[in-house]
């Protein structure tokens, strides 16, 4: 949904990261470019992407479950959740944090239910960065997408 709404809305440019071939297959359907973070550098083929600026706005649709792989901030996070010394994993907040391009905005509706460590957010500050997160306004929206758009959401397939 994210996808679709970030082109519907306009976006010049939509990339979706992921490892899992049936989301990133789902995303290109849905009209985005992708990076499988297992077979890529993200960071390299997200500045080929962007001339190398950086996204102008970064979203993290996934929230606490983020599953990261085995970098090291990951494993930390594994780690730390498993003592239960940290309820979430922000492993995808932290590299929009590093990623995003200066005056550029990071949305978070992913959700996050605890505590975080470990976000670089002096990065964050010296960016400029704009970081605009809660939950979804789903009843806001629903009407805009399913309702006034519907025959510009049934061109593609989900």
């Amino acid at each position: 949904m994210t996808i679709r709404s970030a082109i519907l809305l306009g976006a010049k440019q939509v990339i979706a990261i992921d490892d899992v071939p049936e989301r990133l297959a789902m995303a290109q359907a849905g009209g985005a470019t992708t990076i499988n973070f297992d077979e890529e550098r993200v960071v390299e083929r997200l500045n080929d992407l962007t001339g190398g600026k950086g996204p102008e706005k970064c979203i993290d649709a996934v929230g606490m479950e983020a599953h990261a792989g085995g970098s090291f901030d990951a494993v930390y996070d594994k780690v730390k959740q498993s003592l239960m010394l940290e309820t979430d994993r922000p492993h995808v907040v932290r590299e929009m944090m590093y990623v995003c391009r200066p005056a550029g905005t990071l949305s978070i509706p992913g959700v996050y239910g605890g505590l975080l460590d470990k976000i670089p957010f002096g990065a964050a500050m010296n960016k400029g960065l704009t970081i605009r997160m809660g939950q979804t306004h789903v009843n806001r929206w629903t009407t805009y997408y399913a309702g006034s758009r519907k025959d510009r959401l049934t061109r593609r397939s989900w």
